[in-house]
């Protein structure tokens, strides 16, 4: 019995932690937008993935007049990425 009970909460932990680390494709779904100034609404800090880029950025998403994007914190890079580059997104957890 108490094997099994261990063996449930591993499996319940591990779907946890692929849940909250889940990466989510830019093609299924983008990020909430819940700030809005001058008819500009954008997204909380997400983690971005890009091709050709081995790390994540910090940046968000925005929604501006019809036009989509995400811009990003220039200290997460100093590179030039481009829109059509982005992957994949995913929350940043704040605790």
């Amino acid at each position: 019995f108490m094997s099994s009970v261990i063996q449930i909460a591993e499996r319940s932990f591990k779907s946890g932690v692929e849940f909250a680390e889940r990466w989510i494709s830019v093609d299924d779904e983008l990020p909430e937008t819940i700030k809005k100034e001058r008819g500009i609404s954008y997204s909380d800090y997400v983690l971005i993935k890009a091709n050709g880029y081995e790390h994540p950025f910090v940046g968000y998403y925005v929604n501006a007049c019809d036009d989509e994007f995400f811009d990003f914190i220039s200290e997460s890079t100093s590179k030039s990425i481009k829109q059509t580059d982005i992957t994949h997104w995913r929350p940043i957890e704040y605790k």
